[in-house]
């Protein structure tokens, strides 16, 4: 069942398949539970995750997952398919991570904002995470040209920079 399944990404090198089994596994940890099935991509730090209840995935993909001194991105596997994945690049060089949003600053503004050229530089969002209690999104463009093109710029949404 695709809904029980989920992608993670930039898992760090470091990071044995057994550390993530048993992190996802973890309620408390990750929000997680059993899991069903565990395939680890070492060579892409890529992993796709099957848990026995399509619950359990849903709320691991509604947190933030930090391992190490990384943030791992996570997505529900079925959202694969808005963009192809040669088109948001095996190197996330189509994610970035937007830090320090206002708490006034609702997920639609958010998302209206990085999708309008004008405003952000940026366009077409393929996938936005929304982390309101930690004031954290992860955005996946469809492109990594409009990725770097919102790096490349100072942005401000209500007090904060």
């Amino acid at each position: 069942d695709r809904s029980a399944m989920v992608i993670v990404r930039n898992i760090p090198h470091n990071v044995p398949e057994y550390v993530l089994e048993m992190y996802f596994e973890s309620t408390k940890k990750s929000g997680g539970g059993e899991l069903a099935r565990l395939q680890f991509y070492t060579g892409e730090s890529t992993a796709v995750l099957t848990f026995c209840e399509p619950t359990v995935a849903q709320r691991v993909c509604s947190r933030l997952h930090q391992l190490g001194n990384c943030t791992l991105l996570v997505q529900p596997y079925s959202q694969q398919g808005l963009c192809a994945p040669e088109e948001v690049g095996d190197d996330h060089s189509a994610m970035v991570i937007v830090l320090n949003i206002p708490h006034n600053v609702s997920e639609d503004v958010l998302e209206m904002y990085f999708e309008s050229t004008k405003k952000s530089g940026g366009g077409e969002l393929a996938r936005l995470q929304f982390y309101t209690g930690e004031s954290t999104a992860v955005l996946t463009f469809c492109e990594p040209t409009v990725a770097q093109r919102v790096c490349s710029r100072l942005h401000q949404l209500g007090n904060c920079t």
